[in-house]
């Protein structure tokens, strides 16, 4: 097995530019000189394959002792590729291996591979670009053929894996050629331990400024940032201006590694292109090893004139050229020639608020942040509010106090809690005989207030406030459950005897031994969420309620849990129909109790043998009458004969 990368390199630089203005009673040309060291690094594009397998469930690094295997058995084996170095494409060749003699093994029988691997050619090639500290497996599993004839028992299996790396700034692979990486040479790295560490690659430039050269030149706080991350056929650029003055001022650089011993550094910096332009026109081109003393332009009382320089990395450059380090020094010479004015200290001054995170640096890039200073509010750009910007300085008794307060603090911050003042005081610099802030009678006067949160800049001109804003913790998504209780006429018991089905927000649920449980979320920001809810089976026996139950479920944020949670407060229900139900909130549930009242038992139908008792009992009151009757009536006839013989007498 082998592990073969490209690697490819990435530059770690930073520029900084000073002329120094001079003034004096009689003209005469001065020179000023400042430098500027830096770090240079140049980094790699470097991968690392290892193989797992997993046993039990467990992944673990694979076993490389042989193992014997069965015809159709499946071999837990993982090929993955690790990315130590800067993004990259990578690309893997696969060969299979018998001493049978025979070539039992083929991509057929590969298993688990990833959708974005394609073959073309010899190689398998993986579509996107994978980057620093990102994993990808190759394939999964291999399977052995099931029709593996016995004249190849005992025989000794191999899947080869070759992997290759090219970087993928400035190169874009064509996978719908027969070549998607073209005719591209694969060398071996100088080291497969590099890796990149970005914590260590800084993209802050360092602009100073000496004796008031602000006044004369301008450069961006984000000179050349990008210079940072040099990789093979990238182009950075930015622009300094020198400004109009009553002089004119001519200006020119050296650039050269801190040590002149390491010949691999003067042969990296001779391959990097140097370029300056002017109005569109070139005034200087060369590599950036430059000993000589090089004037790059000038400028007069009526022209402002833009400099572009550019920097660019050659893409053949290649693993020769990775992993260099050392210092590097800028020389920036200023040759002016000075018309003699009077002396005048008038200065200006100027200062920042900057909204960093706790630990101090950080720019929370905000332009919602609102500050209240001396009564008024700013609002912050980019998380910078500059005040006052460019105040002048007109005499040396000067003393400005600002009231600083933080009014609104970025989203996702708690306002910095204290107020405080920031009183400024002056002295006159004889260098440049202007008006400079004096560090000795120039601080913030308020609780909390550390050294570490101001600072003024190099020339004494502008005072930089950071102030820290501590991170809010999102509150936790939180969950509760809505029951719904069947109980009977007495609004307790539970009636589990069978399933009672209830609409809710038009969804069909049921009971299970009379209870109803749905969990529901509390999302972020939650005020409340409303439940329509209907019955439309009642278990049997019992009769479903006629109408709609509207609950409100309200909730609330809960510092302790830092979540959400149900308001009790906010939380009712309602019916226009007057239903008979109960509502009880009981923690993290909301439950309702309806009552469904049972219907009445019907009336027994009457049997037959209580038909015939009574028709019987009828029939003998009827006869038992007509027995009277006929008695009475035989009595009265019998009276009325003994009478008739009474009278023949």
């Amino acid at each position: 097995m082998a592990i073969i990368s490209k690697n490819k390199l990435f530059l770690l630089g930073v520029v900084s530019i000073i002329i120094m203005g001079i003034s004096g009673i009689y003209a005469f040309t001065n020179t000023s000189t400042s430098t500027v060291k830096n770090d240079l690094n140049t980094g790699a594009v470097n991968i690392q394959l290892k193989e797992y397998s997993i046993n039990n469930n467990v992944e673990q690094e694979y076993n490389e002792d042989p193992k014997a295997v069965m015809p159709g058995e499946v071999v837990s084996l993982i090929p993955r590729v690790l990315n130590l170095g800067e993004s990259c494409y990578v690309r893997a060749k696969i060969s299979y291996k018998s001493n049978s003699g025979n070539l039992i093994l083929s991509d057929e029988n590969i298993e688990g591979m990833d959708p974005n691997w394609t073959k073309t050619g010899d190689y398998w090639y993986y579509s996107n670009p994978i980057e620093t500290d990102a994993k990808i497996d190759i394939f999964k599993s291999v399977s052995i053929p099931s029709d593996i004839s016995n004249e190849n028992q005992g025989k000794t299996l191999q899947v080869n894996i070759v992997v290759e790396a090219i970087q993928s700034r400035n190169f874009t692979p064509d996978f719908t050629s027969d070549e998607p990486w073209g005719n591209v040479e694969i060398t071996e790295g100088k080291d497969n331990n590099y890796h990149t560490d970005k914590s260590q690659i800084s993209n802050n430039v360092i602009v100073e400024y000496e004796n008031g050269t602000n006044n004369y030149i301008e450069i961006p706080e984000d000179f050349l940032s990008n210079i940072s991350l040099l990789m093979p056929g990238d182009n950075v650029s930015s622009e300094i201006t020198v400004k109009p003055t009553n002089d004119k001022t001519e200006v020119s650089f050296t650039v050269a590694p801190e040590s002149n011993d390491d010949e691999e550094i003067r042969d990296l910096m001779e391959k990097l292109v140097l370029k300056i332009e002017s109005n569109g026109e070139t005034v200087f081109t060369g590599n950036l090893y430059q000993l000589n003393e090089t004037t790059f332009g000038s400028s007069n009382s009526n022209t402002e004139t833009k400099y572009k320089f550019s920097v660019s990395m050659p893409e053949e450059l290649g693993n020769e050229y990775s992993m260099l380090s050392t210092g590097l020094v800028w020389t920036f010479k200023a040759k002016t020639e000075v018309t003699p004015k009077p002396i005048d200290y008038t200065n200006t001054y100027t200062v920042e608020i900057v909204t960093v995170k706790e630990d101090g640096t950080t720019v929370i890039l905000s332009n919602d942040t609102i500050y209240t200073i001396n009564g008024g509010d700013k609002i912050t750009s980019n998380g910078k509010i500059v005040f006052p910007k460019d105040k002048t300085i007109t005499a040396l008794s000067q003393r400005d106090t600002y009231t600083i307060k933080q009014k609104n603090a970025p989203a996702g911050y708690k306002v910095y809690p204290n107020a405080f003042d920031l009183i400024v005081g002056f002295k006159i610099d004889e260098s440049i005989q202007k008006y400079v802030i004096d560090e000795s009678k120039t601080y913030c006067s308020g609780p909390g207030i550390a050294d570490s949160m101001y600072k003024i800049s190099p020339d004494n001109t502008k005072i930089t406030i950071y102030i820290p804003n501590e991170e809010i913790e999102k509150p936790r998504k939180g969950d509760y459950q809505l029951e719904l209780v069947v109980v009977g006429d007495d609004g307790q018991t539970v009636i589990t005897t069978d399933k009672a089905i209830f609409t809710i927000n038009d969804s069909n649920l049921g009971t299970k031994e009379g209870i109803l449980n749905i969990k529901k979320i509390i999302g972020e920001g939650m005020k409340n969420t409303t439940f329509s809810i209907k019955q439309k089976k009642a278990p049997n026996g019992y009769n479903a309620f006629i109408g709609t139950i509207n609950l409100n479920v309200g909730f609330k944020y809960d510092e302790k849990t830092n979540s959400y949670i149900i308001d009790e407060s906010s939380t009712n229900a309602n019916s226009k129909e007057k239903i008979k139900f109960a509502l009880k909130v009981s923690g993290d549930k909301v439950i309702i109790y309806i009552t469904n009242t049972k219907k009445p038992e019907p009336q027994p139908s009457p049997q037959t043998g209580d038909v015939k008792v009574k028709i019987a009992i009828a029939i003998f009151i009827i006869a038992a009458i007509c027995l009277i009757v006929v008695f009475i009536l035989e009595r009265k006839n019998k009276n009325k004969e003994n009478e008739e013989k009474s009278d023949d007498k």
